[in-house]
């Protein structure tokens, strides 16, 4: 056995390049994807029960915002190092690209053979669901600015700027 078939000692630093890990994110952002999951749950129940047990104008806000809502978290939760007017302002561009869809006959089509899709793309176009999105957006990047500035003064070095 040669010095190039033994295994180098564990104190010898390697030659190879380190392999990167998608689940090696900082421990901050580990702790900032729990309770973004937690809230992609909350608001998808609280999105279900308003569309099936509420119906009027103040649900079909209410749904529209958190419509919005979910996709801003799932947006943070893809990305926990994004600012929260990023992900709040995709999360706007998302939901009204959605909308505009629905200008086309698309979303009607897909809805007839997949009654499903009817929950993510519905199917008429309403101008003020508009500015229900954009509130909502508003509402989940101030709360999220809100709670990475009072977690950055309880634990410094979160590494996500407000």
């Amino acid at each position: 056995m040669t010095s190039h078939d033994r295994a180098p000692h564990p104190s010898t630093p390697s030659t190879e390049p380190r392999r990167a890990s998608a689940t090696l994110l900082p421990r901050a952002h580990r702790r900032r994807r729990t309770p973004l999951a937690l809230a992609a749950a909350a608001i998808l129940t609280a999105g279900l029960a308003t569309h099936y047990l509420l119906s009027g104008v103040f649900a079909d806000a209410l749904a529209d915002g958190l419509y919005t809502a979910l996709i801003a978290v799932v947006i943070l939760l893809i990305g926990p190092r994004l600012r929260p007017w990023v992900a709040a302002s995709a999360a706007f561009a998302l939901s009204a690209a959605v909308e505009l869809l629905q200008l086309t006959a698309l979303p009607a089509a897909l809805a007839e053979t997949v009654p499903f899709s009817r929950l993510i793309l519905g199917t008429t176009f309403a101008p003020l669901d508009l500015v229900f999105y954009a509130v909502a957006a508003l509402i989940v990047g101030v709360l999220d600015a809100a709670i990475l500035r009072a977690r950055r003064r309880t634990s410094p070095g979160l590494g996500v700027r407000a």
